[in-house]
């Protein structure tokens, strides 16, 4: 019977030619497709395959590790005499990495031996990131937080468990270890987080002192904006009903043709005003000169040339001590060419969407600056940002309707008597 063979080799440059020694060899038999249902011969060969090829990439990972660590002991030996440092044997690492959890070990160096003064040292660990214990690689942390940006952090575990071939924690097989357990995700996550906040906070302020030097509409200080996406709007009427919606604005109607809602057709037409209607008849047919009703079924708002366009909010969550919360801040800055989220909390976020909004704001040489049109809910953070940051560059803070008609139903609670007073005074 033949067999597929892996074998990992170390080969040291001589002059006398290379030397090979081996270091690990893998074994796989060939698949017996006489036990293999029909039609799965493929699959089980991706399988077995996918799992050999783990164990040869550990393999490869271990050979690299022992090379580099008995590099580093043999330079470190190499700055003191000979006698100076011993050997005393080697610790256990533990390593978290994309081919599953692996132990290493460490060549422990001694000096002082049997006296007061005993020292020791592990030279691989200059190559090691710092950690407390586990050592997760960059890639792993790169994986467990791309995961755990869309999904839940049990789900994110199981998932990595699958891409490198480990067995999650289960109570079937209490003994076996996840490659990350759910807590340590939530901890990578969190340092990662930091580190981009802290990287983030850096950029900020050096652009805030270049604003302040005024050269703001330099060209490394442009804003790095995602290209504008054609909008996902749900079509106001079928297909089929477009014909009869270019016929009724043409003739002026004010009432939708039958099979579109009367919400969608006022988003062409105020039938209910008349005043208004003419007016928007009128613009409508201005668009209708360069989009058809085609291009009408999906209207909605966008960004002008000269506008920057920013709206900002936040989600509160309610934290164990009473009345203190946590606190989450989102702001999105949108212009013809593109637009940026930006998130976080307190002054750090609000010095970030400052400086956004300048960049987007400033234009190339001898060109008028763009508006700043801002939306908000009317939240006093928001006030006071606007007062003192947008306001003083000719923004404009518009209050969104649905905030403003919930304020104004509290205010009628308020101070209306009953229920026929306050549907008069709304």
């Amino acid at each position: 019977m033949s067999r597929v063979r892996v074998v990992i080799c170390r080969v040291e440059d001589e002059e006398a030619g290379e030397r090979t020694t081996e270091v690990a060899r893998f074994d796989r038999p060939e698949t017996d497709l006489s036990v293999v249902e029909p039609g799965t011969g493929l699959d089980a060969l991706e399988e077995m395959t996918h799992q050999h090829g783990q164990a040869v990439l550990r393999g490869v990972l271990q050979a690299q590790w022992e090379a580099t660590d008995a590099a580093a002991v043999a330079a470190h030996r190499r700055r003191f005499p000979p006698v100076v440092w011993q050997r005393d044997g080697g610790a256990p690492l533990e390593v978290a990495s994309r081919f599953g959890r692996l132990t290493r070990r460490r060549q422990v160096l001694a000096t002082g031996v049997g006296t007061a003064h005993e020292t020791h040292a592990r030279p691989g660990d200059a190559a090691l990131p710092p950690h407390g214990g586990l050592v997760i690689t960059r890639g792993l942390q790169e994986l467990a937080c791309l995961l755990s940006d869309t999904l839940p952090f049990v789900s994110a575990e199981r998932l990595l468990g699958w891409q490198t071939q480990a067995a999650p924690a289960a109570e079937t097989a209490p003994a076996a270890k996840a490659v990350l357990c759910a807590s340590t995700l939530r901890t990578v996550v969190r340092e990662h987080g930091a580190a981009l906040a802290e990287a983030e906070w850096v950029e900020v302020r050096r652009l805030r002192a270049a604003l302040a030097r005024g050269d703001g509409a330099a060209e490394g200080l442009r804003p790095r904006l995602l290209p504008t996406r054609t909008p996902r709007r749900r079509a106001g009427w079928p297909a089929a009903l477009s014909a009869a919606v270019d016929q009724a604005l043409a003739a002026g109607a004010t009432r939708p043709p039958r099979g579109v809602r009367v919400a969608d057709w006022e988003r062409v037409a105020d039938w209910e005003r008349v005043a208004d209607w003419e007016r928007v008849l009128a613009a409508r047919r201005q668009e209708r000169a360069d989009a058809g009703a085609e291009d009408l079924r999906r209207l909605g708002p966008e960004v002008g040339p000269a506008e920057v366009v920013a709206s900002a909010d936040e989600v509160l969550t309610r934290r164990p001590q009473r009345r203190h919360c946590w606190e989450s801040r989102t702001a999105r800055v949108a212009t013809v060419e593109g637009f940026r989220y930006v998130s976080g909390t307190g002054a750090t976020f609000l010095a970030t969407l400052a400086v956004l909004c300048a960049l987007c704001q400033g234009t190339s040489a001898g060109a008028a600056p763009r508006a700043v049109v801002f939306l908000a809910d009317g939240g006093r953070w928001l006030r006071d940002f606007y007062q003192a940051t947008l306001a003083p560059r000719a923004a404009t803070l518009i209050l969104d309707w649905y905030h403003l008609h919930h304020r104004c139903y509290q205010v009628a609670t308020q101070v209306c008597r009953d229920k026929p007073t306050r549907v008069r005074f709304l």
